[in-house]
């Protein structure tokens, strides 16, 4: 039986390899969510936009989410339910106000001369994932949205902790 040769610097060397290896995934990870964050935030912007130039609003809405759910599905599979357009759109409607318009959009004032908005655009403030702003997009206060967002912004819990909520109402 041949016994293992011990090798403290290939020991260094793996571990550093490792790092590195877990510093690719944080990082790939991380692109993910705000890809979804940025793409979600941009499909409910267009959804808006289209809503507020279509005919009756509310009907016209519930028509043009479905359909758009219905073409979506079948272009990309799942994974595009009215409910996710729902949320998309909402998404939009409670963050809109944190993005920065680029400055020829700020000075603009003819609204028909204007492009449309993409994502290199604007500055995305999105640091946490798609499924936290699911939870927090819930949340009506924004002094309280606000709170959790940087509570969470620096852990990867999905919860909304009751340690937390008790920290909340006591500032309240």
């Amino acid at each position: 039986m041949v016994k293992p040769i011990k090798r403290k610097k290939s020991n260094d060397f793996f571990e550093t390899v490792a790092h590195l290896i877990d510093q690719a995934r944080r990082f790939v990870s991380r692109t993910a969510d705000l890809t979804m964050c940025i793409t979600y935030f941009e499909v409910g912007r267009m959804i808006i936009e289209e809503e507020q130039g279509g005919k009756a609003r509310a009907e016209y809405g519930r028509g043009l989410l479905k359909e758009l759910s219905k073409y979506l599905n079948e272009r990309f599979g799942k994974g595009f339910s009215e409910t996710n357009l729902k949320n998309a759109r909402t998404f939009y409607k409670v963050y809109s106000s944190l993005i920065r318009q680029t400055p020829s959009d700020e000075l603009g004032n003819d609204s028909k001369k204007r492009k449309r908005h993409t994502a290199s655009d604007q500055l995305y403030p999105f640091n946490l994932s798609w499924s936290h702003y699911l939870i927090l997009m819930r949340i009506k206060n924004e002094n309280e949205r606000k709170f959790y967002e940087i509570e969470r912004g620096a852990k990867a819990a999905l919860d909304l902790s009751a340690a937390s909520a008790a920290i909340w109402q006591q500032l309240v």
